[in-house]
């Protein structure tokens, strides 16, 4: 039955032209053993690229391994800087510590600590520290360094955390903190080592704190979430118990967690199912303490890159087969139109076209096939008839020349011109002095804010440094604000905290115009007096003014509150511990509208104020 057929498919073949033998005779063999070829590529390469996966899988769990042990390694080192600390331990084991009534000794004990814990948070930026100390004592209200002992006892894990400081000598955790960004604060999450510090102060009263150092939940994230760049991946933090301490996707951990729990009872990590999943386990030890890297593969994903490998080589494939088919189709149509360019030739001679030479371009200078030579001897047959014609055509020729003209194209610089003019009329018409007005004070402002580093400033500087604020926001507001103020000489010279009028000015401009587009102009005046010992600085404006409960909650220092008052009650905090309780910010309502903000500081000269800052 086989042989009937074979004659079947060689009488089709016989049929064809010749021009289509020449195509099957490149084409197929090549078709067939790239096909091969190809086939046994792809199903080495998918071994080996899942090999070489699983190795890139691994040598990244353990990059992730060894960035998450620096932070570790970085956060307890911290940790025990802060415990040897002579500096801290002479603040915390003072007796008069926490329970000092005078807000200098407070101000001076914050200095001291806040000192040398920004001192290691600049060493270590990636960090920020902080001691719980009791609520009572004024600054751990601030949530910066500081934060009151109550914030830790109401956490619902709070005696689960002693326990295990207890046993352990700390504790990881993550703990909401607010923070400020820009004029917003919002809550952001931080993982942090909490550690007991035990002080045994002069007495022999022991007391026992508790440090933290804590590190961006967002930057332990993406170490997570950068460890393996495959589709669907998931990624653990583990502890030496076994407890998952952080993931590179919450949601997706809190649906697999019974699963995942399951698979950590019986150890097989090399291959489970979760949530109907298969997933391939990978597992890098931390060399500190125990931890572990644990990477959850989906197969899918091993599949998905081999599928697009798959696809790479099929289209190879393809690009290949038209790439041979090509070449076949033109060499098939080179050698089959030698042929047919002779049979053409030999037609045109038939019909009279004597002058039908084959010519020199067609065979070349070297060749010397049997086509050549059938090109060669049909050439030599018309050359005689070729010469006449071509002797008689050159006499009969008439040659005609023509004359060209060249073109040049010209650029008016006609627009030019009249743009140059409008840009000069432009400048003309809005003024340099303006701008270099508004550089003068801006650079005048920006140097009596920073003062040379130093938080002391002259009654006279302050004033200029107001001047210059309200000259800058009067470009903004077109001159709709009015100012005035009345220094005494005598008192010019006085020393004042730097930069706590500007706050004040600024609340007046923007509750007092800025948010009533009905308010077209405001008046600021600013006051300055001396009562006995102390100096009173009143500022004045004209504007709708504010209701006694806004009066008496603008200058309560609260870490969480939105705002221009937030600047306020900065400033009048700043102010309290400098000088004490009964000093700072007081807002009263002016008659018949508007409001006054009286800030009462001590009369002190520059270097009596330098020494009381310092001590």
């Amino acid at each position: 039955m086989n042989a009937p057929r074979k004659s079947m498919l060689r009488r089709r073949f016989e049929r064809l032209s010749m021009r289509q033998k020449m195509w099957f005779s490149f084409s197929v063999p090549i078709f067939a053993v790239t096909v091969i070829m190809l086939t046994v590529t792809l199903l080495v390469f998918q071994r080996s690229y899942r090999n070489r996966l699983m190795n890139s899988v691994r040598q990244d769990n353990a990059q992730t391994a060894r960035l998450v042990e620096s932070y570790l390694s970085s956060m307890t080192y911290i940790s025990e800087q802060i415990s040897r600390s002579s500096v801290i331990h002479d603040v915390l084991e003072s007796p008069s510590f926490g329970v000092a009534e005078d807000s200098r000794e407070s101000f001076v004990e914050y200095l001291s600590l806040s000192d040398i814990i920004s001192q290691l948070e600049i060493e270590n930026m990636d960090l920020r520290i902080g001691l719980y100390l009791p609520d009572r004592i004024l600054y751990t209200n601030n949530q910066m360094n500081f934060y009151p002992v109550s914030q830790l006892e109401n956490r619902g894990d709070y005696e689960d955390l002693l326990s295990e400081m207890s046993r352990k000598g700390f504790a990881y955790r993550f703990i909401e903190e607010t923070v400020n960004l820009g004029n917003v604060r919002r809550s952001v999450p931080y993982f942090c080592r909490l550690a007991p510090l035990v002080i045994v102060n002069e007495d022999g009263v022991r007391n026992e704190y508790v440090m933290k150092v804590q590190i961006l939940e967002e930057k332990l994230t993406r170490a997570l979430q950068n460890t393996s760049t495959l589709e669907g991946s998931l990624v653990l933090l583990i502890d030496g118990e076994g407890n998952v301490i952080h993931a590179s996707d919450r949601q997706k951990y809190e649906l697999l967690l019974p699963d995942i729990s399951r698979s950590m009872k019986s150890g097989a990590w090399e291959k489970t199912d979760l949530h109907g999943v298969s997933y391939l386990a990978v597992g890098t030890a931390l060399d500190a303490n125990g931890w572990r890297i644990l990477s959850f593969i989906p197969e899918s994903s091993f599949n998905a890159q081999t599928g697009f490998i798959f696809f790479i080589i099929a289209l190879a494939l393809g690009c290949i087969l038209l790439s041979v088919s090509v070449i076949s189709t033109v060499l098939s149509r080179y050698y089959g139109g030698r042929i047919d360019l002779l049979n053409d030739r030999m037609r045109n001679v038939q019909e009279g076209q004597v002058n039908a030479r084959m010519g020199d371009e067609v065979y070349g200078e070297g060749r010397g096939d049997e086509m050549d030579e059938l090109y060669h001897n049909f050439d030599y047959m018309i050359e005689e008839v070729r010469r006449l014609l071509k002797e008689e055509y050159q006499l009969g020729k008439s040659i005609t020349k023509a004359e060209m003209r060249a073109l040049q194209a010209q650029i008016n610089p006609h627009f030019l011109y009249n743009t140059l003019d409008i840009i000069n009329w432009g400048a003309m018409d809005h003024g340099a002095e303006d701008v270099a007005r508004i550089a003068r004070d801006l650079g005048l402002y920006y140097r009596l804010s920073l003062n040379r580093g130093s938080s002391v400033i002259s009654l006279a500087d302050e004033i200029r440094h107001v001047e210059a604020f309200i000259r800058i926001e009067n470009v903004h507001y077109d001159n709709a604000i009015d100012f005035s103020f009345d220094l005494p000489e005598e008192l010019s010279r006085y020393a004042c905290l730097n930069a706590i009028l500007q706050p004040i000015v600024e609340n007046s401009i923007v509750h007092g115009m800025a948010e009533h587009p009905e308010i077209d102009r405001t008046s600021i005046y600013i006051g300055v007096s001396r009562q006995k010992d102390d100096i009173l600085i009143s500022v004045t404006d004209d504007g709708p003014g504010m209701s006694e409960e806004k009066a008496a909650s603008i200058t309560v220092y609260n870490p969480g509150a939105k705002g221009h008052g937030y600047g306020i009650a900065n400033t009048n905090f700043r102010l309290q511990l400098c000088y004490g309780q009964e000093y700072g910010i007081t807002y009263y309502p002016a008659s018949p509208h508007g409001t006054v903000a009286v800030v009462r500081i001590k009369a002190l000269t520059m270097n009596e104020l330098e020494k009381l800052v310092n001590e």
